[in-house]
């Protein structure tokens, strides 16, 4: 890792995005970005191909963006590529963006009115619209529905955020404490941010949250989270990362149990054959899949059913 004293020290943000195979899209969010001398913007082209990775050059090549752009054919995905991006970011504060999405022209405005905050994330709701049309979707719903639900109850608040906004994009991180803790993305097929964003959370010293937005999700059909399911390696990969997360739960003495909740989410509402995917977590975790049923059972009556209550009765209670 790249130390701090390597870093530009006149940068206050950096933009970082990943790219595969949307040049079109990646323009769209390059032309959404603030163009300011403390602003660095990082763009990295994960296996694009030919044609694409073309394009990108042109719109590298073109001088109306001021981004740096890097090239990649490892084929390691979206953590790949924003790893090599915090190689060469020098910001203060990190802003993750995927390039099918784009930013507020509000953003820098935004950013600059909560620079000076002393917390290490501070998180901001999203707007949602669709890729195509640009009408408003349903997409950042769950998130607006959960921070209106807490939004008077800050130590509630708080461990949503921590455990649940696990996007890397909406927030702003502050690099020193990525770098202090030695927090990078994995290099997984799917769900590479995961983990990033809930050690992001835990290392915080302190976290915050602004009513106000800056980014702009979007939804589209052929975006890797509409394809989670659609190979087996990715349903492993899947699996495998939110086993990871599930280790550090254990180690921190936290009650919940993030893949047993992946699991019964598949085989209860996805559709998924309950026997294929304890296979899965067999080969994965060396778990017998009678021994990890039990587990789960276990599970949803010490922690799930008693949350659920609290929930129900709508208590200012957030179960770690």
């Amino acid at each position: 890792m790249t130390s701090a004293s390597n870093h530009d020290k006149s940068m206050t943000y950096t933009v970082i995005i990943p790219h595969h195979d949307i040049p079109s899209l990646l323009k769209r969010c390059l032309d959404s970005l603030p163009v300011r001398d403390d602003v660095q913007v990082i763009v990295v082209d994960d296996t694009s191909s030919a044609q694409n990775v073309e394009q990108v050059k042109s719109i590298e090549h073109s001088g109306k963006h001021r981004a740096e752009f890097l090239y990649t054919q490892e084929g390691k995905g979206a953590g790949h590529a924003r790893n090599m991006a915090l190689e060469k970011a020098c910001g203060e504060w990190l802003i993750f963006v995927d390039s099918d999405d784009f930013l507020l022209p509000e953003a820098i405005r935004v950013w600059d009115a909560n620079r000076k905050n002393d917390s290490d994330i501070i998180y901001f709701p999203v707007k949602s619209v669709d890729s195509d049309t640009l009408v408003p979707d349903s997409r950042s719903q769950y998130k607006d529905l959960m921070i209106s639900r807490y939004a008077s109850h800050p130590k509630a608040l708080h461990g949503w955020l921590s455990d649940e906004y696990s996007e890397p994009w909406g927030k702003m991180v502050r690099r020193d404490m990525i770098e202090r803790n030695g927090i990078r993305f994995q290099e997984s097929m799917v769900c590479n941010d995961f983990l990033f964003s809930i050690l992001s959370a835990r290392h915080a010293r302190r976290i915050d949250f602004c009513p106000e937005p800056f980014y702009t999700v979007t939804t589209r059909s052929g975006s890797l989270c509409h394809k989670l399911y659609d190979t087996e390696n990715k349903i492993r990969s899947r699996l495998e990362v939110y086993g990871d997360v599930q280790k550090h739960y254990i180690e921190w003495g936290l009650g919940k149990r993030p893949l047993y909740d992946l699991v019964y989410d598949m085989t209860h509402n996805g559709g998924f054959e309950e026997e294929r995917v304890l296979e899965h977590c067999r080969e994965l975790f060396g778990i017998a899949p009678k021994d990890f049923r039990k587990r789960m059972k276990r599970y949803f009556y010490s922690f799930k059913l008693p949350r659920k209550i609290i929930n129900l009765l709508k208590l200012p209670v957030y179960i770690r």
